[in-house]
């Protein structure tokens, strides 16, 4: 994990069984081996951190991104972690 201020991982949800039964599709295109996704059918990109594709499970999830956060408070340093949900339509 670098020193960073802010570090910012995405984790791209799964859709779920009734967005499935509806015809709906990811959004986003994760870029091979680059902490990117691309919004499809666009030029527009996004690097971050970590990037998590949908089929990632969250103790891969909590290992990569979580927990060396976790780990530092017990050597004297803080953190503030956000979960944000962003839906498009």
């Amino acid at each position: 994990m670098c020193d960073n201020t802010v570090t910012v991982a995405l984790r791209i949800r799964p859709l779920v069984d009734n967005e499935l039964e509806k015809g709906c599709q990811t959004c986003l295109d994760v870029t091979l081996g680059e902490p990117q996704v691309r919004i499809r059918n666009t030029d527009k990109a996004f690097t971050y951190n970590y990037v998590f594709p949908p089929h990632i499970g969250q103790e891969d999830f909590y290992n990569t991104a979580i927990k060396q956060l976790v780990d530092n408070i017990f050597q004297g340093k803080y953190f503030i972690f956000f979960q944000v949900f962003i839906f498009f339509r």
